[in-house]
């Protein structure tokens, strides 16, 4: 299944390490063996980087809550720059598991935005 969502995040550089947060909603009204509803995610995440040419790699662990469910996931992506301005993209990939069900379950999800650099 395709589960769109739309979200927003902060960065906190410290070396080369970046901690993000992030806050998105699933929308699931659509889906079939959804119960309509549209949860709420929250996540933080432990991205060591590295520079690869004019590309940032990352990757790293994180944990977050989803309709009072605790998640564990593992994040990797790559982010560049729309020449010299602010502006940026992403693009990566998470697996992600709920940790407190009686069944867990692990779903691959896919990422692309825009970045904003302050």
């Amino acid at each position: 299944m395709v589960f769109p969502t739309a979200g927003v995040g902060a960065s906190l550089p410290l070396g080369r390490v970046d901690l993000r947060a992030q806050v998105g909603a699933v929308y699931t009204r659509v889906m079939p063996g959804t119960d309509g509803t549209t949860p709420v995610q929250l996540n933080v995440d432990a991205l060591y980087t590295w520079k690869a040419g004019d590309r940032v790699w990352y990757a790293g662990p994180g944990a977050g809550l989803s309709s009072k469910t605790l998640l564990g996931n593992a994040t990797a992506g790559v982010r560049g720059e729309y020449g010299s301005g602010p502006f940026g993209w992403f693009m990566e990939a998470r697996l992600r598991g709920w940790i407190e069900r009686q069944r867990p379950a692990v779903l691959p999800t896919v990422h692309v935005g825009v970045t904003y650099r302050f």
